[in-house]
């Protein structure tokens, strides 16, 4: 049987060769209509009762919605009492914003660190009327 194969494709090699490229060329087009997601909702159909609870759970305590606010002062530092006292004016705004749930910002940052077997946690930026050039 294999040397019949062998044999109809050399007597067939041109055959072979065109429909190959053929294959391979209708192969490529496909590949166009390919998609990847990362959705893990794909797994699941819409009325499973397990998705719908996750869902439920994500609409009451977290959602997708994010807003990014990016502050760039013009002399190019961070750290100075001038820019982290807007820092903390737009931090203390974004709360007021309807739905908000947390607002992340160098004004609300955790610092921890250790001093000796203490562990310290303790604001990175401190409050808007402790602010001095040191700290």
């Amino acid at each position: 049987m294999t040397k019949d194969y062998a044999e109809g494709v050399i007597r067939f090699k041109w055959l072979v060769i065109v429909m190959s490229i053929l294959s391979v060329l209708a192969m490529g087009y496909g590949t166009q209509f390919l998609t990847f997601t990362n959705d893990y909702r794909v797994f699941f159909s819409k009325e499973n009762p397990q998705l719908l609870a996750f869902e439920n759970l994500q609409d009451t305590y977290s959602k997708n919605d994010n807003v990014m606010m990016v502050l760039v002062p013009e002399e190019g530092e961070v750290f100075t009492e001038k820019t982290l006292k807007a820092v903390i004016w737009l931090t203390d705004q974004a709360w007021q914003t309807p739905y908000s749930t947390r607002v992340d910002s160098i004004s609300n940052y955790q610092h921890t660190y250790a001093e000796g077997d203490d562990l310290i946690v303790e604001d990175l930026v401190f409050e808007e009327d402790e602010l001095t050039a040191e700290k």
